[in-house]
């Protein structure tokens, strides 16, 4: 290119630049009339789906998985069998309270029990007895008719005396037998009990009608009850978690207008309330905790799915607006004649209310 040809490009490009420059110094600003409308105030807040019920599973006691009768997406029912732990040391227990059950109920009523042999023992005091008795009794009335002597009759009164103590001695040692043997009875039963209950603790159950969300373990790993093994929540129903700026939290109440957008749902909106609110602040994200439910929830949840949400806390149906845009610092905006204060009220992220300082008719520019 000669240098005669640079030089008129050059001229041609500052010539264009400059009549730029005097076209933005001469276009006119953007302007707006205020305008009456409602006005919805609302609370931001983080938004993640979570199926409703959702706990997690652990199991009462440690052990070895020996057996995991689920896998993740399966659906339960309250009371399901969700995995087995090893009880080989539990089982023996089980089997030695068993046995001494058993040897405690023939101890008490089999053929040949200590109860047995003392009725025998008590059957042959009885027998005696009868004997002394009609012995004595005889000899009683014979000494009456001045028949035998004194000496005997003593005698026969002594072993008949001595007859009916044996018998009321093996009648008090037959009940103490007894008690002994059925307080022997109920303990084993209790222990039995007891061992057979700690070993349904080796099986893990649902308390739910629900799904299996997430598995965390696998059989033959080790688990205690500090670790999880799966997390169960409900099927078909799901509630909303947020997040809500502590600064914002003494807005909300339950019951309020929730607005749901989720990422799996582009363009769409979903109408909810709150449930619940969290009274504890969670000291890492300085957020408080509230739950939401669907009004009208999508065709189709997932656990996890995560969005945002406006609280409604508010609802001004004729308010004299302007955008947010339009605002100068210290409540100021800016008109043909200069700028001009003004007295603001509820605002969100678009629109600010005006409460005094101009009308609908005032023409705002845009600063």
């Amino acid at each position: 290119m000669s240098f005669r040809t640079s030089h008129r490009l050059f001229a041609l490009l500052f010539s264009l630049g400059i009549a730029l420059a005097l076209f933005s110094c001469t276009a006119e600003p953007e302007k707006t009339l205020p305008q009456v409308e409602e006005l919805v105030i609302s609370v931001y807040a983080s938004v993640l789906v979570q199926p409703d019920d959702l706990y997690s599973v652990f199991p009462e006691v440690s052990g070895t998985i020996e057996r995991l009768y689920i896998k993740e997406g399966d659906t339960l029912s309250e009371g399901q069998l969700l995995a087995r732990i090893k009880a080989s040391n539990q089982k023996l227990t089980v089997s030695s309270a068993q046995l001494k059950t058993d040897l405690a109920k023939e101890n008490l009523s089999g053929k040949a029990s200590q109860l047995s042999l003392l009725e025998e023992e008590m059957e042959s005091a009885k027998k005696q007895l009868q004997m002394d008795s009609l012995n004595y009794f005889r000899q009683k009335r014979l000494w009456e008719q001045n028949i035998g002597s004194k000496a005997e009759l003593e005698s026969k009164q002594l072993k008949y005396e001595l007859s009916l103590d044996q018998l009321k001695a093996q009648n008090k040692k037959w009940q103490k037998s007894k008690l002994e043997l059925e307080n022997s009875l109920r303990q084993s039963q209790n222990e039995l009990k007891k061992s057979v209950n700690s070993l349904q603790d080796f099986s893990i159950l649902s308390k739910i009608n629900g799904r299996v969300y997430v598995l965390h373990k696998n059989e033959g790993e080790l688990i205690n009850p500090q670790e999880p093994l799966a997390e169960v929540g409900a099927t078909d129903s799901f509630l909303i978690e947020m997040q809500i700026d502590e600064v914002d939290i003494a807005q909300v109440q339950t019951g309020q207008e929730v607005i749901i957008s989720l990422d799996a749902f582009e363009g769409q909106t979903f109408s909810a309330f709150v449930n619940k609110i969290y009274p504890t602040k969670n000291s890492l994200t300085q957020t408080f905790k509230a739950e939401a439910r669907f009004r009208q929830p999508p065709p189709r949840l997932f656990s996890g799915l995560s969005g945002e949400a406006n609280i409604i806390i508010a609802r001004k149906p004729k308010a004299l607006t302007i955008p947010t845009s339009y605002l100068l610092p210290n409540n100021k905006v800016l008109t043909d004649s200069g700028e001009v204060n003004v007295r603001i009220g509820d605002r969100n992220i678009n629109r600010v209310e005006i409460l005094s300082g101009i009308d609908s008719g005032t023409e705002i520019l845009k600063p």
